[in-house]
């Protein structure tokens, strides 16, 4: 139920890796990893500006018979509605809305291996934006499941009517890496079309530096909202 993985992938030389990271997402990486590393994790990180020397690319490019690839235009409130949970990956691979959603998944927190169970139940997800908020409602028949997205916090933005949602993490376990992924949301009349793209750069075991890019094409075909269908109701999980 993790982030997913796109292939073909392939590794290449450092200078490769940084045009597909570029060079902001890289400095403001290597930032976000010596403010963590001031925050207590290992101070090693902050050699990441020297020691970047490869790493790896993994592409996903938006398939053909999907129609014209979306583009940047109209209103974000189109976003909000009731989508499947389940939809499928530009390479045919079965994927979960609501686990590329929600940042829980990937935290440290203990509530995320109850969460995993919850959402592996979600049948429906529904996305309402109000203002500078963007609920996400994960919903299945003994299950409801919210969380919210804060723009004033940075957590998302509206790009020409395009929903944008970004998250940094980091990990100081066997790898030191900072990542940053970005989630396109675009809706057409039929589709919720997501692309979640996004790098990370840091260190190994035995201080070997590592980087990377992804991206990733998924659509999730649109349903009738819960609540319009009389579905919700008492008993479920908040």
């Amino acid at each position: 139920m993790g982030t997913p993985h796109p292939l073909p992938r392939h590794c290449s030389p450092p200078a490769q890796v940084l045009r597909g990271l570029r060079l902001p997402g890289i400095v403001s990486a290597l930032r976000f990893v010596r403010v963590a590393s001031a925050g207590g994790a290992s101070p090693v990180s902050v050699t990441l500006a020297v020691l970047i020397v490869g790493g790896c690319v993994s592409v996903e490019h938006y398939p053909s018979s999907w129609g014209a690839q979306p583009t940047a235009g109209g209103q974000c409130a189109s976003i909000s509605g009731a989508y499947a949970d389940n939809g499928t990956r530009a390479d045919g691979t079965a994927v979960r809305l609501s686990v590329w959603l929600n940042p829980t998944l990937r935290s440290n927190s203990p509530e995320r291996f109850q969460l995993g169970k919850d959402l592996a139940q979600a049948q429906q997800v529904e996305l309402d934006l109000k203002s500078a908020l963007l609920y996400v409602t994960a919903v299945g028949p003994n299950i409801r499941r919210e969380w919210t997205f804060d723009s004033s916090e940075g957590q998302f933005q509206c790009r020409d009517g395009v929903i944008r949602i970004t998250r940094w993490s980091l990990d100081n376990d066997i790898v030191i890496l900072a990542n940053k992924d970005t989630i396109d949301l675009y809706r057409t009349q039929d589709y919720l079309l997501v692309n979640s793209h996004g790098g990370g750069a840091g260190l190994a075991i035995v201080v070997v530096p590592v980087a990377g890019y992804s991206s990733v094409w998924a659509r999730f075909p649109v349903r009738v909202s819960a609540t319009a269908a009389g579905s919700s109701g008492s008993g479920l999980l908040q």
